[in-house]
C-alpha cells in the first residue's frame, strides 16, 4: 500500500524526486523552465508566456453584481504579477443561477464594471511588461445549478437527481428538475452574457462546465430521454454545444473557451468520464466526442478540470489541512497530481489544435515550476494555471520569469483557509499570505457558521 504523504515536507528537488521514483507515478519534475515564458498565439492572439491565473470565486462583488474594490485589488494583482492569461472568476449569467448573493454577476447594468476590470487589468499588466503583449483576459460565466443561493439560502437548480448529491444537499426526490423551457431561456441568458462580455473588451469567455454546476451536470443526466437536454449523448451535450455554436455565430470576435470536467471521479450514473460498469474508472470516450463537436462548433480554448470539489476536492485540490469538521483522505497527494497529469496527457494528445491549460499543481509548493514545464510537455498542454497559489502569491509568475524559482515565504500552503471562507459565505482571499485583509474577514465568517 502506498504510504500516505498528508504533509509537504520536501526540502529540495532530490527528496520529492525519490518519492515519485519510489511509487512509480506519472509525474517528474524538470530543470528546464523555459517552455513557462514562451509566447503562444490563440487565434490570432499573442498569449505573453505559458501561466495562467485559474479562476478563483471571491464573492466580493458590489450590489449590481459587478466588480467591487477588493475584486478590482485582486485582478490588478493578478496583472501586475506577470501572467500569460487573466481568468475572471464565475461570473454568474442570471440572478438565480447565483451561488452567493456577492458572485459576480454580468447584466446590462453590471458591464461598465466589467470593462473597467479589464482595462485595468490591460494597464496593469503593464507594469511588469511595459512593451510586451498583454495578458488575455477570459470570463468565466456560469450557472451554479444545485448550488444556487442567490440570497444567501439554499434554492437548488437541478439539472437530475441523484442519491448521492441529493442526499448531500437535502434535496427531496419530489423537488422538481429544471424544465427544458426554463434550461432554454437560461441557455439564452448565457449567449447574451457572453455579448456583454465581448462589448466589455474580454478576449474570451468561458461557458463554464464543471464542478457539478448545472452545464457540468447536464452533461451527466443520463436518464429523462423525454428531455431534449437529457438522455442520450446528442441531447445531454446539445445545451453547452448550443451555447458555443450561438456565441461563435454572434460574437465572432471574442474567442470561445471551456473550463470542462474531462472526469469526475464520481461512479455512473452521477459523474461524467467515467465507466459504466460501476466504480470511479475513468472513460474519456464521452470527452473526447464532446470535445470534437465543440471544436467544430468553434471553442478554442480547453481549461481541463475533474473531480467535484464539494463531493472530492482532493482530486484538483489535494491539502494538508481539511475543512473544518473534515479530514485528509488516506490518499497520497502526488498520486493525485499524477492522476491529474495523465489524463489531462491523453485529452492533450489528441486535440493539438486546442489551446488546453492544465493545473491542480499548488501543492507542489516552490516545486511548482518544475512540476509546471513537466505537466506543459508531457501532457502537451499549453499553459498551467494557478488559483490556490495565485491568491497566495499573485506574482508567481513574474518570480518564475525573472528568478526561475519561486519565494518560499509567499507559497500556498494548502491550509484550505480560501476554501473554508467560501464555505462560510464570505469574500474570498489568503488568510496566511494575505492576513492584513482576509484575517477579520475570516474570522467573521468562522462567527457566522457558528
Amino acid at each position: 500500500m502506498v504510504k500516505n504523504v498528508k504533509n509537504f515536507d520536501y526540502e529540495n528537488l532530490t527528496e520529492l524526486r525519490q518519492e515519485i521514483q519510489k511509487n512509480n507515478y506519472s509525474l517528474s519534475l524538470d530543470d528546464d523552465l523555459g517552455p513557462l515564458s514562451r509566447q503562444a498565439e490563440i487565434d490570432g492572439k499573442s498569449v505573453p508566456n505559458s501561466m495562467c491565473v485559474n479562476p478563483m470565486e471571491g464573492h466580493d462583488a458590489d450590489a449590481d453584481g459587478g466588480p467591487s474594490g477588493l475584486t478590482f485589488r485582486r485582478y490588478r494583482r493578478f496583472a501586475e504579477g506577470g501572467a500569460g492569461i487573466i481568468w475572471v472568476e464565475a461570473t454568474a449569467v442570471t440572478e438565480k443561477g447565483k451561488a452567493h448573493p456577492r458572485q459576480l454577476h454580468l447584466t446590462k447594468e453590471s458591464q461598465s464594471g466589467f470593462s473597467q476590470l479589464n482595462k485595468e487589468v490591460k494597464k496593469s499588466a503593464k507594469k511588469f511588461r511595459p512593451h510586451g503583449p498583454e495578458p488575455l483576459t477570459v470570463l468565466q460565466l456560469t450557472h451554479s445549478g444545485r448550488h444556487s443561493a442567490p440570497q444567501g439560502s439554499p434554492e437548488p437548480i437541478i439539472a437530475k437527481h441523484s442519491d448521492l448529491l441529493d442526499e448531500k444537499y437535502n434535496i427531496d426526490r419530489d423537488y422538481p428538475v429544471v424544465s427544458d423551457g426554463d434550461l432554454s431561456e437560461i441557455k439564452k441568458n448565457f449567449i447574451r452574457a457572453a455579448e456583454f462580455a465581448s462589448e466589455a473588451g474580454f478576449d474570451a469567455v468561458d461557458i463554464k462546465a464543471c464542478h457539478g454546476y448545472l452545464i457540468h451536470e447536464l452533461l451527466f443526466s443520463y436518464e429523462n430521454s423525454s428531455s431534449k437536454y437529457r438522455g442520450d449523448f446528442k441531447n445531454r451535450i446539445s445545451f453547452l454545444k448550443d451555447i458555443v455554436n450561438e456565441v461563435s455565430r454572434k460574437t465572432p470576435s471574442v474567442i470561445l473557451a471551456s473550463r470542462l470536467n474531462i472526469y469526475d471521479d464520481i461512479p455512473y450514473p452521477d459523474g461524467f468520464g467515467v465507466a459504466k460498469s460501476g466504480g470511479i474508472e475513468p472513460d474519456l470516450s464521452e470527452t473526447i466526442q464532446l470535445l470534437e463537436e465543440l471544436r467544430e462548433a468553434g471553442l478554442k480554448i480547453l481549461n481541463v478540470a475533474m473531480g467535484n470539489p464539494y463531493c472530492d476536492p482532493f482530486l484538483e485540490r489535494p491539502f494538508d489541512i481539511p475543512l473544518v469538521g473534515n479530514e485528509v483522505p488516506d490518499r497520497d497527494p502526488l498520486q493525485a497530481i499524477s492522476t491529474n497529469i495523465e489524463l489531462t496527457s491523453r485529452i492533450g494528445k489528441e486535440f493539438p489544435d486546442l489551446f488546453k491549460v492544465g493545473g491542480g499543481i499548488s501543492w507542489l509548493r516552490q516545486f511548482f515550476p518544475n512540476g509546471a514545464a513537466y505537466f506543459k510537455r508531457e501532457a502537451a498542454v499549453d499553459a498551467i494555471g494557478a488559483g490556490r497559489l495565485a491568491l497566495a502569491n499573485p506574482n508567481f509568475a513574474r518570480e518564475i520569469l525573472t528568478n526561475g524559482s519561486l519565494n518560499k515565504e509567499k507559497l500556498c500552503t494548502t491550509c484550505s483557509s480560501c476554501s473554508q471562507m467560501m464555505n462560510d459565505e464570505v469574500e474570498v482571499g489568503c488568510l496566511v499570505r494575505d492576513n492584513a485583509i482576509y484575517s477579520p474577514i475570516y474570522r467573521k465568517g468562522r462567527v457566522k457558521s457558528k
